[in-house]
């Protein structure tokens, strides 16, 4: 069964009994199921269509015709999201997300709220975004494959959303492990390598371990101290802790590979993440994707091992 129908069973039966009636090959092209207030349920279909729903089904793509959704509507979909535990999802929130099992996240807006602890949260939900997470099966060219294994400090995936950043940091620990080098990808997000109570809902390669929820510092930190990596994986870096648990993987001698939020150098340039990253001396190439259009294509790799 497609990931699309794993996702809208989390939501509230009267939207996901429409939802289900979406026929499978429409189904394996939606990527994002967009949920708004007083606006219509939609999910994005290829080429960035709109699929519309009213309370018995898909329909064409006439407004008139759709299930415009109700603010408590959304609201009671982002407690059943929240597996009706919002203070499990705190940490997440603080962020702007939560992620459900599958690895699929959903980005949230609404009303920042500071309570007695005095960490953000939100509340007065008006928008949820579930970017559906599927496994796809990513051929990386030979030349690729041998950039990667040449790979002497570490390697920055560089992409707009969407553009498959995480699709091809998993097609690339498959490469790395299949080379006998060990792994250790520092999954935040719970995305890379999703797992719960019933295991990993894509199964690693055999050389990974996967330290899942660790802030992504700290659980750089633990895989030097207990698990003895030639390569950390993680996704969407930037933070300035993240930058120093890099720089001390580096310093021990292992090797990074990360993603980051960018369409091309110009944009790279301007981030000063990037120029924090590139000051450890822990990279030596930065690859940049095509784009949401063509999710994991790479369009170009560059050398920055020189600081350019």
């Amino acid at each position: 069964m497609d990931a699309y129908y794993d996702v809208i069973r989390w939501l509230p039966p009267e939207l996901s009994a429409p939802m289900q009636r979406l026929e499978e090959e429409k189904a394996q092209t939606v990527t994002e199921v967009r949920l708004r207030s007083n606006r219509p349920l939609c999910c994005i279909g290829a080429g960035r269509t709109d699929i519309l729903f009213s309370s018995r089904g898909p329909v064409t793509a006439s407004t008139q015709d759709s299930w415009t959704l109700s603010h408590e509507m959304i609201n009671r979909c982002f407690l059943a999201l929240c597996r009706y535990s919002v203070h499990s999802q705190a940490r997440a929130l603080e962020n702007g997300y939560l992620t459900l099992p599958g690895g699929h996240r959903v980005g949230v807006g609404g009303s920042a709220f500071y309570p007695e602890t005095g960490r953000l949260t939100v509340q007065n939900i008006t928008s949820l975004n579930i970017r559906i997470a599927r496994k796809e099966v990513l051929r990386l060219s030979p030349q690729f494959c041998r950039t990667l294994r040449d790979m002497k400090s570490g390697m920055i995936v560089a992409g707009e959303p969407g553009s498959g950043k995480t699709t091809l940091l998993r097609a690339a620990v498959q490469v790395l492990s299949d080379v006998n080098w060990q792994t250790a990808v520092v999954d935040e997000r719970g995305e890379l390598f999703p797992v719960g109570s019933t295991g990993f809902a894509f199964l690693p390669p055999g050389r990974c371990d996967v330290l899942s929820g660790y802030p992504k510092h700290i659980g750089m930190q633990h895989a030097l101290r207990g698990l003895g990596p030639d390569v950390i994986v993680c996704d969407e870096v930037g933070d300035l802790n993240d930058v120093t648990a890099i720089e001390q993987a580096a310093n021990a001698g292992v090797r990074l590979l990360v993603s980051i939020h960018a369409k091309d150098m110009i944009g790279l340039m301007r981030r000063p993440q990037y120029q924090a990253l590139l000051k450890t001396g822990a990279f030596d190439s930065v690859v940049f994707l095509e784009g949401h259009l063509a999710p994991g294509r790479i369009r170009e790799v560059c050398n920055v091992s020189s600081g350019i």
